[in-house]
């Protein structure tokens, strides 16, 4: 079974700010209530590690690929649990 997480959203804040947010993965879990942590270099091709604590789970630990690496435009990463 393939699942797929997508999202869409519009921040009234500059490009440069929002990436180096989304970029700064030591900080996600305090702005990301399911993601635990993420850790690794996001890098094309790169394997990062995402653990992740959505409500009523055990949490999970994957490990993503970075396919897409835009700055301030696109990450995208594409992993299976």
């Amino acid at each position: 079974m393939t699942k797929e997480i997508k999202t869409e959203i519009l921040i009234n804040a500059r490009p440069e700010k929002v990436w180096k947010i989304f970029v700064d993965f030591q900080d996600y879990p305090n702005w990301n209530p399911f993601i635990l942590s993420i850790s690794g270099v996001a890098e094309v091709g790169n394997k990062i590690k995402v653990q992740l604590l959505p409500p009523g789970t055990k949490g999970m630990t994957f490990k993503p690929t970075v396919l897409v690496k835009q700055p301030q435009k696109e990450f995208r990463w594409l992993g299976r649990l």
